[in-house]
């Protein structure tokens, strides 16, 4: 007895359960011929031979092959594994030296647990199915999480991290990972595995990069599936060889014509970043159409993995570039804070210098005449004044002495081009410091409006600021005497009649105002 399993892709039978005599025996698979069994598959009928003489009858008959040589019967009986109309197997039974064992009854009997058979061959197929199925689908959960969480690692570990994790999706020789660069219309091999073993890509002639429809052609399997953005699907050698066949089909440096291949698009939308090919060398029909949408989804997630890497990788550079640009940029504001501070630390000694000899001039200024008006109250007194006249004597020097650091301080403070916006801004800033308290509380508001390149103008420093810290502090006072008030400072540039460039100052507050009289 012996059960035969069809397939009809590969146009085979199997023969999983065989005995002859009582024992089992090894009937080796084989490509379907013109034997009882394929007979049967067929013509979906049952075949019955009662006796010898019926059994050398059907097989001399042309292109009968007997394929149990050395084995003979002379009473065989075999029915169909049927599932609807689809011819899944077959159960033959027989008997070596002994005619007419079995009768009509008998094969009806045989078809009846054939009938069971197939239906339990099925649900078995199925159940298998279903459990390769949801093995395959939890494989491709976790490549996603795998995938999700490496999202730092450089593209080429990314691939290798990929097809280390998809042995447990499909049974693979070889496999290939194609990149294509629509910019350049570039394709860059990723990832090849080959022969058992990882290719270096960087020493290999064979798996080089290449332009898309070079030399003209159509291009290969790769180049069909990037313009399609579909699979492609191989079941035999003799099916590939036909396609490469086809006008303007190219065979590459690395094409291999084996048993099987598929290859699949690595899409983003409608954007493909590249192929996913696997092959296997020896065995014709090793893939199905499930293997087939298995490939998809993992080169669904592959595309994603390496779409979210270049963001990340992007994301780095542009957070590297804002970092290189914050630390330039706070380089240039603590300079640019330093000049400030430096402007307003000269502009206060200025500022400070003239003070000090317009208060030095005051001062020291009248001193001459009270040490004159002394002398001459004491000429012509007791003797007892004499030391009295040289100590007069030696405050009147030194005050000259005094009164001439004054006047060369004075002529130090050269005429030159005066940055006006730079003085207003720095007296306005010290204001909003030292009155910001006022400020805060809404007593006091200032308003500038200085406009920006104003005119230099040609005059002294020190003076100029002077004159306008005090007019700008005698507004603020003024508006402290009314508690509130505002201060507004507007310059700009202006044009008189002649032709003439000049800067017009309006410094305006509430405060009060200094009698007419």
């Amino acid at each position: 007895m012996y059960i035969a399993i069809y397939d009809e892709a590969a146009d085979s039978v199997r023969f999983p359960f065989a005995c002859w005599k009582g024992k089992p025996v090894n009937i080796p698979t084989r490509t379907a011929g013109k034997g009882l069994t394929e007979e049967i598959i067929r013509t979906k009928k049952s075949i019955f031979l009662p006796t010898e003489h019926a059994n050398k009858e059907w097989f001399a008959q042309a292109e009968r092959t007997n394929y149990m040589s050395g084995q003979t019967w002379v009473c065989w009986v075999g029915v169909p594994m049927l599932k609807g109309e689809e011819v899944i197997g077959v159960i033959a039974t027989y008997h070596p030296n002994k005619e007419d064992v079995y009768r009509e009854e008998d094969r009806e009997i045989l078809q009846a647990i054939a009938n069971q058979t197939a239906i339990a061959i099925e649900n078995a197929r199925f159940y298998e199915q279903l459990q390769d199925l949801s093995k395959r689908q939890k494989a491709l959960i976790e490549l996603g999480k795998t995938l999700s969480s490496n999202i730092q690692l450089p593209k080429e570990e990314l691939l290798t991290l990929i097809y280390h994790s998809s042995f447990t999706l499909i049974d693979m020789e070889n496999l290939y990972i194609a990149l294509f660069d629509e910019a350049s219309k570039r394709i860059r091999f990723g990832f090849v595995y080959e022969g058992h073993q990882e290719i270096d890509l960087e020493h290999s002639e064979q798996w080089k990069p290449r332009k898309v429809n070079e030399g003209g052609s159509e291009g290969g399997r790769t180049e069909w599936i990037l313009r399609s953005k579909k699979p492609l699907f191989f079941e035999t050698r003799a099916a590939c060889e036909a396609w490469y066949a086809q006008p303007g089909r190219r065979k590459h440096s690395e094409t291999r014509i084996h048993a099987s291949w598929m290859g699949v698009p690595m899409r983003i939308g409608d954007r493909v970043l590249g192929v996913i090919g696997v092959e296997h060398t020896t065995e014709e029909y090793k893939y199905t159409r499930n293997d087939l949408a298995i490939l998809s989804s993992m080169a669904n997630q592959t595309a994603t993995a390496l779409e979210n890497a270049r963001l990340y990788e992007e994301n780095q550079k542009a957070r590297d570039e804002l970092e290189i640009r914050v630390a330039q940029r706070t380089s240039e504001l603590q300079e640019a804070n330093r000049k400030i501070a430096d402007a307003q630390e000269l502009l206060t000694r200025e500022m400070l210098a003239a003070d000090f000899v317009h208060r030095m001039n005051n001062l020291a200024g009248t001193i001459p005449i009270w040490v004159g008006m002394i002398r001459e109250t004491i000429a012509g007194s007791e003797p007892s004044y004499d030391n009295i006249l040289i100590y007069l004597q030696q405050i009147d020097h030194e005050t000259s002495e005094l009164l001439r650091a004054a006047e060369h301080l004075q002529q130090s403070n050269v005429s030159k081009d005066v940055d006006l916006a730079a003085i207003l801004k720095s007296i306005l800033r010290q204001i909003r410091v030292q009155y910001r308290k006022e400020i805060r509380n809404g007593r006091l508001r200032l308003h500038e409006n200085i406009q920006d390149e104003l005119y230099k103008v040609r005059g002294f420093s020190s003076t100029l600021t002077s004159a306008l810290d005090n007019i700008i502090t005698n507004g603020i006072e003024a508006i402290g005497e009314k508690d509130t008030g505002m201060l507004s400072v507007d310059v700009r540039n202006v044009t008189d009649e002649q032709g003439h460039d000049g800067i017009r100052i309006e410094i305006h507050n509430t405060g009060k105002s200094i009698p007419e009289e």
